[in-house]
């Protein structure tokens, strides 16, 4: 019996060292690109062994909030082996995103086919060159994540733990763009590929916040999380992009 309750309280101590939260529900953001500023909406739910992730963003104070950009990702998690040791991960599996540009709707879903190992990208929109379905093996590599989903693939696998305990030190992800293709015209400087590798790492604590920096195609995105691993705002400096909760887009203008 000692022997045992011995056991179990490793096991506690080892649970505890490596927390793993896992945010959920609906967070209302401000997003602020080149154009002005808009509404943006978040909601996260656990289905099973699912992570599903929304976002809607829509014109500030429209009462029937009728979407510019909406999208829906769906990752599932697992385990990988990683130098003899399993570690969990979020497998992509589908995701669905529309935008409204010049009033016209472009849309695309990326759906994994695992038999394959290649990414289904089907695409439907005003324009003959973002018509039609094509497949695309994926690249080499153990960690894959859709990037409006990184957030997620941080906190909901405890990665983020393993970052914080390490500052500088940097791990590889390779992020799978689920606005593609039509982020090749939103976007500058990014590549004409479906995939991007990065690496994300703890670059700054500050007394209430994380700031966990991904470098991808020559630019880096700033994530800050609060201490219980909500993301709190979002900067994208090389794209003129900030995601913001209320409160932090308050300090930002009466600085």
């Amino acid at each position: 019996m000692k022997i045992l309750n011995f056991v179990l309280l490793l096991i506690l101590i080892s649970c505890s060292s490596h927390p793993s939260y896992t945010p959920t529900g609906k967070t209302n953001y401000i997003f602020r690109d080149v154009s002005g500023a808009y509404s943006y909406e978040r909601d996260i739910k656990l289905a099973k062994s699912k992570v599903v992730s929304r976002y809607q963003i829509s014109v500030a104070g429209d009462q029937l909030r009728r979407p510019l950009e909406k999208s829906i990702t769906v990752s599932e998690k697992g385990f990988v082996k990683v130098r003899g040791k399993s570690e969990v991960i979020l497998r992509p599996l589908i995701s669905q995103y529309t935008v409204w540009l010049e009033g016209k709707k472009y849309f695309s879903q990326l759906k994994t086919i695992l038999k394959e190992k290649s990414l289904e990208i089907t695409m439907d929109s005003p324009e003959a060159k973002w018509r039609g379905v094509k497949k695309i093996k994926f690249p080499s590599g153990t960690s894959f994540c859709f990037f409006s989903q990184l957030a997620e693939c941080l906190t909901h696998t405890g990665m983020i733990s393993k970052i914080i305990a390490q500052p500088h030190q940097k791990y590889p992800v390779t992020i799978i763009w689920d606005s593609f293709p039509y982020l090749l015209d939103q976007l500058s400087n990014i590549q004409n590929s479906v995939f991007a590798r990065g690496e994300v790492y703890l670059d700054q604590e500050e007394r209430s916040l994380y700031r966990i920096s991904l470098d991808i195609s020559g630019q880096t995105v700033f994530y800050h999380f609060s201490k219980s691993w909500e993301l709190v705002k979002m900067s994208w400096v090389a794209q003129g992009i900030t995601l913001m909760i209320p409160s932090e887009a308050a300090k930002y203008e009466s600085e």
